[in-house]
């Protein structure tokens, strides 16, 4: 995550990097999704939810370490992934941690990602098909068991405006 730099550098397979550190709540996340949820990052620090957020950079090998350090710390999961979370990265996450620690967690392993159905062809259909913004903090939300003035999330929703859930936003650079 973050500004390529413009010479050259060299990032090592298999080994993630904790963009945030936090105690709330562990996401790992990566590509598009992981630019969605820093976008989430400052209103959540202001609504006193301290997120731990991993960027995966790589999916294999999976660093396994750093998941499984950042929820003994956090007791708590949410993987946000780009794709259908059945078969995919979430699950395996899922199946690491659970696997490992599982009598650190304090409440069960959470992930979103694409709905488990056929890629819509439509607008309509889309935006209930996707990840958007108010499903990744309506999510998160739940999770901390913080509680978030929900005029004051409706307002920076509004203001940050996911309309279009196919479509990455400006600041996404690729790839996916």
């Amino acid at each position: 995550y973050g500004n390529v730099p413009k010479k050259s550098y060299n990032i090592k397979i298999g080994k993630a990097k904790v963009i945030k550190k936090g105690k709330d709540i562990t996401i790992v996340s990566f590509s598009e999704a992981l630019v969605q949820v820093m976008r989430l990052y400052k209103f959540l620090k202001i609504n006193g939810i301290n997120p731990e957020i991993i960027d995966l950079r790589t999916l294999r090998p999976i660093d396994k370490n750093t998941i499984i350090n950042s929820v003994k710390k956090t007791g708590k999961l949410l993987v946000v992934d780009n794709s259908w979370t059945t078969y995919g990265v979430s699950a395996e996450i899922m199946s690491i941690v659970t696997e490992s620690i599982f009598k650190k967690l304090k409440n069960s392993p959470q992930r979103i990602g694409i709905r488990n159905v056929l890629i819509p062809s439509t607008r309509e259909l889309a935006k209930h098909c996707y990840l958007n913004s108010r499903l990744i903090l309506d999510k998160i939300i739940l999770m901390s068991g913080k509680k978030v003035k929900k005029s004051a999330k409706e307002l920076f929703l509004n203001k940050i405006k996911n309309d279009e859930s196919d479509i990455p936003y400006k600041d996404f650079k690729g790839p996916f």
